[in-house]
């Protein structure tokens, strides 16, 4: 009778911690210090099908799906991070006028943007650390935009202080995982 053993790693490395990142958009700095949890997007392959005479066959396909990028953040007590990512989706969305759109693609925080669709853009990075808080990982979010901002809950029913929170969802063209050096 044959026995199944598991081969064990030669080199036992310790577990990461979900405290050990931090998230920053190179745009938007303000943002970076609050932020309280994000999640590393999901990927998917798509799939292909070979047909056969006696079965289709799966293979793979060469359409990837990116999953959408999610951040928790305390907003700061003048509400300067939540009114930065609402002002750059009000400036791509221009509810009231034109000119919104306008003020977004000539902001300070565009002077390196050559072309006028990468103004609307910025880049997310999020650095997993290791447990002695050393990068070992960059996640490099490609071509963000926030699509999503969620509202702000006030509420005199608490008798804590506890920090209001808000969420933001981006998208982005795609995300590439550098192994830090």
């Amino acid at each position: 009778m044959t026995t199944l053993t598991c081969p064990s790693p030669s080199v036992i490395t310790p577990l990461i911690g979900s405290g050990n990142y931090f998230f920053s958009l190179v745009k938007f700095p303000e943002l970076t210090f609050f932020i309280q949890e994000v999640d590393l997007p999901e990927i998917s392959l798509g799939v292909s099908v070979q047909s056969s005479s006696v079965h289709d066959i799966p293979i793979p396909g060469d359409t990837m799906e990116y999953g959408d990028l999610t951040c928790t953040f305390q907003v700061d007590a003048q509400l300067k991070n939540y009114m930065a990512i609402h002002r750059w989706m009000i400036g791509l969305g221009y509810p009231e006028k034109h000119q919104l759109y306008k003020d977004l693609m000539n902001d300070v925080k565009n002077e390196n943007s050559y072309t006028e669709i990468a103004k609307g853009y910025t880049e997310g990075v999020m650095n997993i650390l290791d447990n002695a808080q050393r990068p070992i990982v960059q996640a490099r979010f490609v071509d963000c935009f926030p699509t999503r901002l969620s509202g702000l809950q006030f509420s005199s029913m608490n008798a804590d202080a506890s920090p209001v929170t808000a969420q933001v969802t981006f998208t982005y063209t795609y995300y590439k995982l550098v192994v830090s050096t």
